[in-house]
Formats: structure tokens, sequence, C-alpha cells
């Protein structure tokens, strides 16, 4: 019963916030950061984690976000096995307090790290905490807002399992990854892309945003998803979508027949070198760390001072400005504003 009352007061706060969010009277932000969550059972949090979630706090105030996009690789290194784990509160609650977030939710989605322990468990978490929004595996994001020049305007933010979708990664001891499905998982990953390909083709939203784990292209020493590449890849170009993932921990900015493709993975540390630089088309880098603390390879202005980790953030009104900070929140990469989507 007591259990059942604490499931009903969470569904209820949740349903009073999802309201005042299709209230939303003004721009909606949004901040994301991928690859975050610690370093082991024995080390749950590191020295650049903590460093990032003071960063993120001011960058979420100033920007006056409406959550925070949490784009997998939430538990190193094996994930957790249940909701009542205590990396839940050791990784997650202590260092994105409430108080310094100002109970923003966090949106979350799974990294071939979370896969390696129990994912159900994660997504059981969301009965536990108001602020943790797991819903499900896969879901769709909806936001609705009146833009500074007073147009009604929508995003809708699918965010995807990629691990489910082209297979787990072992790439922790040799460079790169390889992806396996089984052949029930090959069904499973099916029904994801068929309800992946339906979410986009039925979203009649300003902006149309889809988010991973796993990179369509990365330069880092995961590097690029050839799944991806193949598959999703032609669905944001069709329909006029754009990308946010992790996985590579670092910061990049891809540019591919008019979609936008952004890695945000230092969450943790910063950063991975750059041993798949050639993976990427020509000229689809626009930016890119590389290198312990950012010392490696750039493309774009190279960091001034040392980066421990990163996030990034997305400013909706009539167009979308993404912006890519070091950990204290200084500006590493801010491109022009992608507009909106050309609807018929």
């Amino acid at each position: 019963m007591a259990y059942s009352h604490h499931l009903f007061i969470l569904f209820l706060l949740r349903s009073i916030a999802h309201a005042e969010q299709a209230k939303q009277a003004g721009p909606i932000s949004l901040i994301a950061i991928g690859d975050w969550g610690g370093d082991s059972d024995a080390q749950p949090t590191t020295t650049a984690q903590i460093a990032a979630s003071a960063g993120m706090s001011r960058v979420a105030q100033s920007i006056s976000a409406q959550g925070i996009l949490l784009l997998g690789d939430n538990f190193y290194t094996e994930g957790v096995e249940t909701e009542t784990s205590s990396r839940f509160n050791a990784t997650f609650e202590q260092v994105y307090p409430s108080k310094s977030f100002q109970n923003l939710p966090f949106y979350v989605i799974a990294g071939n790290h979370d896969h390696r322990g129990n994912v159900q468990a994660q997504i059981q978490y969301h009965d536990e905490s108001l602020r943790w929004h797991f819903p499900k595996l896969y879901y769709t994001l909806k936001f609705n807002f009146t833009s500074s020049t007073g147009i009604l305007r929508t995003i809708d933010f699918v965010m995807i399992d990629t691990v489910s979708l082209v297979g787990g990664c072992d790439g922790e001891d040799i460079p790169g990854c390889d992806f396996v499905l089984s052949p029930e998982e090959a069904i499973e990953a099916e029904t994801q892309w068929d309800w992946l390909n339906q979410e986009m083709n039925s979203s009649d939203a300003d902006f149309l945003w889809v988010a991973g784990h796993y990179p369509v292209y990365s330069a880092g020493s995961d590097g690029t998803t050839p799944q991806l590449v193949s598959r999703l890849l032609p669905m944001l170009k069709s329909y006029g979508a754009h990308y946010i993932s992790g996985h590579d921990h670092m910061h990049e900015h891809i540019l591919i027949d008019s979609v936008h493709m952004f890695v945000t993975g230092p969450g943790k540390e910063c950063c991975y070198d750059d041993i798949h630089l050639d993976t990427i088309p020509k000229d689809g880098l626009q930016f890119m760390i590389s290198g312990i603390n950012g010392s490696g390879t750039s493309v774009g202005k190279k960091p001034t001072s040392p980066v421990l980790s990163g996030f990034s953030s997305l400013e909706f009104d009539d167009a979308v400005r993404v912006t890519m900070y070091k950990e204290d929140g200084e500006i590493l990469w801010a491109p022009p504003a992608i507009a909106a989507r050309a609807l018929s």
C-alpha cells in the first residue's frame, strides 16, 4: 500500500510538471551530457564529473533550462543490478543535487556500459525518483513553447537505445567497437527501427531531434557506427532531423548532407584520441577536441586551458543554438543556429 501511494504521488507530481511544461511561454533550453557515470563501484564519481556538474548548474540557470539529457553510460563500468543500487545516490543524486538543478528532470537513455548490468533496473528507478525520467528503453519527448517572436513552436526529441539497435560495444581493450546482435536481438532491433521510422514520419514538430548513445560518425577511439551511417543517417536527412550522442569521450560537431550531428561524451573525462578521423567524410568535421585534457588534435579553435570534462546545451527558439562547453561552463564551440524544419 505504501509503495502504491509513493507511485501515485510520483505520477501526480510528474503530471503537474508536464502540464507546466506544456504551458511554456518562452523558448525551451536543455543541457546534454554523455558518459558521465563515475568510474566504477569502487570509485562512483570522478573529479572531472563533479567539476562538470558545477558548470552544468551555472549554465542551466543562465539559459533557464527545462531539463537535462543523459546520453548513456550512466554507471561505469558494469551498470547497476537493482533499482536500490547505491550508485543511484552516489553517482547521480549526490553529484547533481536537486537544489543546484532546481528539481529539473533528467531524461535518460542507456549506453553500452549500462547494458552490461540490468538496464531494467534503471528504468525501474523512474518510479523511485521524480527527477530520473526513464520510462522505457526508447521513447519520445514532446515540448511546446511560444518563441520570442510569438510563434507557437514544437519539438520532438526521439530518445533511442542504440545498443539494442546495433549491438554491444566490446572496444574497451582495443580501439573501436565490435557490434553484434544475436538472432533474437536482431528481431528486437527491427521492432525499434520500425518504431523510430514511425515516430519520425509522423512528427510535424518544428524541430525533430534524435538522441542516442552511439554516434553516427566519430573520430574518437570508439569511432563511427556503420549501421547508424547506413540506416539512421538517411532517415535523419529524409525527415529534416538532427542527432546528438555520446560514447566517444570528446566534443565533436559533424555536418553531412545538411544533418547536424553532435558528440558530447566528455562527461567524466576528456578526451579520447582521434584515431578514427579517417572515417568521417571530407569536410564533414566542423569542430573537435581530442587527447588528454583536450591537448590532442583540434578542429576549430583549440582550447586555451586543459579541459577536464564537458557538456552541451540546446536552446530552441525560432532556430536552435547548440553550444559545447568545458567543465566550468567556458564555451568551446558555438556554431550558427540551426533553422527549424521546412514543413509543407
